[in-house]
């Protein structure tokens, strides 16, 4: 087996991006739409995409959401996306009014028979940046379920006003997508997700109210950190594999559905076979454990920057 950089990342529902200055490139490349928003109800996501530019610098934006309400994987290809040598790296994003970028761990890869090049990374509308992973690495479990519950609030009043988007690739290209105000799309989104909710056996109202989400324990955790398929290892294959658990009142994970066809049935085991372990239940606005469920995405990597 070749030596490598193994890296296996759990995502909760807290967003990646953290603080950081930056001197933004002279002139980013401005797209303006060139589709209208599609709104694509799907079994375990809702998916919003249009696009941007025309010819060579078109860009798609696809806006996924598996559960969550205020935190979206965002994917972005087109043949002016750059490519990278490595699965992962430094990126920043950034909305108007923004005086420093919001880092975020962007994952490379193609898409589709032309092998389209692709990158994708969590974005949250929230009007200041998410704390950090290291940030919340140092809190304990209640604070965290604090956190996570309060990035899943939306802002309406501040979605409204986002009007462009702006993505920097590592040091290099940046570019803005001139979206409009994010406020109808993203409601839209919303009735969406409510509707997952429903299908799931999950009330929407309740699961708005609740005062801390479904958090894993440290020990379930580090089962899934701690595997990575041996045979999806020796090939360097990597994975993002986005996951729903429902989790009773008392902490225990009742069902594991991996969110995405795509998995490999390797990495599929592995995350629902170690994240089906204890966890800290969901409460509700008076503080009751009730039943809920987990959403995250745990990231495998091969050569990844650390």
């Amino acid at each position: 087996m070749r030596r490598a950089f193994i890296s296996v990342t759990l995502l909760a529902t807290l967003a990646t991006g953290i603080t950081a200055a930056w001197s933004r490139p002279p002139e980013p490349r401005r797209l303006e739409p060139t589709s209208k928003w599609v709104l694509d109800y799907a079994n375990e996501r809702c998916t919003l995409l249009r696009n941007f530019g025309q010819g060579d610098k078109a860009v798609l934006l696809r806006m996924d959401s598996f559960g969550s309400r205020g935190n979206f994987r965002v994917t972005l290809s087109g043949k002016d996306v750059p490519r990278s040598s490595t699965p992962d790296s430094r990126g920043s994003f950034y909305f108007p009014g923004d005086r420093d970028s919001r880092e975020a761990r962007m994952l490379h890869g193609t898409l589709g028979k032309d092998q389209v090049p692709a990158v994708s990374f969590n974005l949250d509308f929230w009007p200041k940046p998410a704390p950090s992973d290291a940030q919340i690495e140092k809190l304990s479990p209640d604070k965290r379920a604090l956190i996570g519950a309060a990035i899943e609030t939306p802002h309406p009043e501040f979605e409204r006003a986002v009007d462009l988007i702006g993505v920097r690739f590592g040091q290099g290209l940046r570019i803005e997508l001139h979206t409009g105000s994010m406020g109808e799309p993203l409601a839209a989104m919303r009735t969406c997700i409510d509707d997952l909710y429903k299908s799931w056996g999950v009330d929407p109202a309740q699961q708005k109210a609740l005062s801390a989400l479904a958090v894993p324990l440290p020990k379930t955790v580090k089962h899934v950190q701690n595997e990575y398929p041996l045979h999806q290892l020796a090939s360097g294959a990597n994975a993002y594999v986005p996951v729903r658990l429902m989790v009773d009142a008392s902490g225990q994970a009742t069902s594991c559905v991996v969110q995405s066809a795509d998995v490999d049935a390797d990495f599929k085991h592995a995350v629902c076979a170690n994240l089906q372990g204890s966890f800290k239940p969901a409460l509700d606005g008076d503080g009751k454990p009730v039943p809920s469920m987990f959403h995250t995405a745990v990231i495998y990597l091969v050569n990844g920057w650390h």
